[in-house]
């Protein structure tokens, strides 16, 4: 019978709270919204009901006022985590996209917003960020907040696309996997092995997945 393999880290993936585009159904990419007060209900339930096993000392979360207001929330529910913010978590740029309904889309961008739903890493939005560029950031400044975390339990807020983002790097899952996890709650545990946290500290895509935990 083999032993368990102790994580050399583990991280807590939390989904930031909704805005009143995405109530709307429009494409809010990094435009800087507020959070809605529905979205922090559901966040504050999803932090109660998930607390982490070990004290989290630090909940990284980009500028963005909806970021903020979550991180800030979770803190409070879990207790004496510190907020910080961290400019390559930062929403991808959805370029002319953003502020557009699913409706507009599919009458403005047809092709591209079709190829988008079905394969987002071939199309950028006009004018907007391309998912490799995002990815790239990311990489950059998880392996830097995980190198801080020396090794410390650590959780991250993210908006919609960088979560999907995230979640594919760390889980090995393709991004539309990724982007239609529609189960997934608001704090999701993951535990790093030793390979993958050393590919993420190099700020490369590692090439073993972690493991989601319930």
């Amino acid at each position: 019978m083999s032993t368990p393999t102790t994580p050399a880290q583990t991280v807590y993936l939390i989904t930031s709270s909704s805005t009143a585009w995405q109530a709307a159904d429009r494409m809010q990419g990094d435009t800087d919204l507020p959070a809605t007060e529905s979205g922090l209900a559901v966040v504050r339930a999803g932090a109660s009901v998930a607390p982490p096993e070990s004290p989290v000392g630090t909940i990284w979360c980009a500028e963005d006022e909806a970021s903020r207001q979550t991180a800030e929330l979770v803190a409070r529910v879990w207790g004496e985590a510190k907020v910080k913010h961290n400019a390559a978590l930062a929403e991808m740029n959805l370029g002319l996209w953003q502020g557009l309904t699913t409706k507009d889309l599919t009458t403005r961008y047809p092709t591209a917003f079709n190829q988008w739903l079905s394969d987002p890493a071939n199309v950028s939005p006009p004018q907007g960020e391309s998912l490799e560029s995002a990815e790239q950031r990311l990489m950059v400044g998880l392996g830097r907040l995980l190198n801080r975390a020396a090794g410390d339990p650590t959780a991250i807020v993210l908006r919609p696309m960088m979560l999907a983002i995230t979640r594919s790097v760390l889980l090995e899952l393709p991004i539309t996997e990724s982007l239609n996890h529609a189960q997934r709650p608001v704090v999701e545990r993951i535990d790093l092995a030793s390979s993958l946290l050393r590919h993420l500290r190099s700020g490369k895509r590692p090439k073993s997945a972690g493991r989601i935990s319930a």
